[in-house]
């Protein structure tokens, strides 16, 4: 699995390199602590989770999601995820 989340991982710590970002065995976690940082962060991984469905691997929606602070915050963040 690391090697299949290492482009999101490195994507995402470029977007956001003050940014907390870990891949664990079945989960990626990314954390930013204000609005800027987190909607550069979620573009990132928003485009290497198209890839990662690109080549076949299946996302459980389940478990996929963002905790927000704010309905207008997570408005912005729909109108950029998949």
């Amino acid at each position: 699995m690391a090697t299949v989340t290492h482009a999101w991982v490195s994507a995402c710590r470029r977007a956001c390199p003050q940014s907390a970002v870990r891949a664990w065995v079945d989960d990626c976690t990314a954390h930013a602590a204000d609005k800027a940082n987190l909607l550069a962060l979620a573009d990132a991984a928003n485009s290497e989770l198209e890839d990662l469905t690109a080549v076949g691997l299946k996302l459980s929606w389940a478990k996929c999601g963002t905790i927000l602070t704010t309905p207008a915050f997570a408005g912005e963040l729909q109108r950029q995820g998949p």
